[in-house]
This record gives structure tokens, C-alpha cells and sequence, in this order.
């Protein structure tokens, strides 16, 4: 004999749904931090939420355990918040050959988005960041296979103006 117990979901379930749906990260954060089902979105909301060290130490745990994800791309927006640029560019430029999600044109637009938001002042290490994320790039992983696909190794020049 099989039992089955039918009980009301968490309507943070529910509310969460809605809010992946409309964007809204910040009121994500604490039902992601109640769930723990997708640190990514949550290291991103912390970085909305200017929990800067918070977004990177997360990111960083992330990257530890798939170094394709798209968490490069959260951890260089977090140190763009914090204003270390060089940390954010290297960030960045490791998200662009390692990351196996597509993230052309949603991170640029990100960058620009937090830029702009927190009146962050243009530089040439700022227009370098947007440069670097305004080139689509072909994914380096194959997601039929699961396996890497082989890429040149691309250099980036960056003037230290």
C-alpha cells in the first residue's frame, strides 16, 4: 500500500516564482538565503544589495565548485561596487573564456546598468570592462556532451592610464 501526503507548498515558493519572473532580485535575497537553491542569483542579488564582499565570497565558493558559471560575471559587478577595477577586469576576463553559459549581451548590460545607477565615474579601466564584454564570444562549452570545446586563449590590452 502506497501513501501519499498532499501539503500546502511555502508560499515563498510561490513568491519567489514571481519574483524570478519580474527581475526582482533584491526581494529574492532572503528567500533565496531561506531555500538555498540557486546561490548564483543570490551572490548577484547581494551585489544589487551592495553586500559586495558577500557577492564575492559566494562567487568564489561557486567558481570552487563549477568553474564554468556565470559567478565570474558576479564577482567582477561586485568589485566594480567595491572599486577595484583591476580585480573586476580579471574577473571578468577569466568569466569570458571560462564561463559555459551564454552571458553576451546580459552582463555588459549589467555593468552598465550598475554603473550608471551608482554614478560610478568613467575611466579607461571602465570602458576597457565594457569593451571585453561587448564581443559575443562562441560558448566553450557544448551542452549536447558536457565537455569544453577547445578556444584560443584571447589577450586583452588595457591601458594602466
Amino acid at each position: 500500500m502506497i501513501t501519499i501526503k498532499v501539503t500546502q507548498a511555502d508560499e515563498d515558493w510561490n513568491r519567489m516564482e514571481n519574483l524570478y519572473i519580474s527581475n526582482d532580485y533584491l526581494n529574492l535575497v532572503p528567500i533565496l538565503e531561506k531555500f538555498g537553491n540557486d546561490d548564483a542569483t543570490l551572490a548577484y542579488g547581494y551585489v544589487l544589495n551592495g553586500q559586495f564582499d558577500e557577492a564575492i565570497k559566494l562567487a568564489n565558493s561557486i567558481i570552487k565548485q563549477e568553474i564554468m558559471s556565470v559567478a565570474h560575471m558576479t564577482k567582477g559587478l561586485a568589485y566594480i561596487g567595491l572599486g577595484d577595477n583591476k580585480k573586476a577586469y580579471e574577473a571578468y576576463l577569466l568569466g569570458v573564456d571560462a564561463c559555459g553559459y551564454e552571458w553576451y549581451p546580459v552582463a555588459r548590460d549589467n555593468l552598465l546598468e550598475f554603473i550608471k545607477k551608482h554614478n560610478i565615474t568613467a575611466s579607461n579601466e571602465i570602458s576597457n570592462l565594457e569593451k571585453l564584454l561587448s564581443i559575443k564570444r562562441k560558448l566553450n562549452y557544448n551542452p549536447n556532451n558536457g565537455h569544453l570545446k577547445k578556444s584560443p586563449i584571447r589577450v586583452f590590452l588595457c591601458s594602466t592610464e
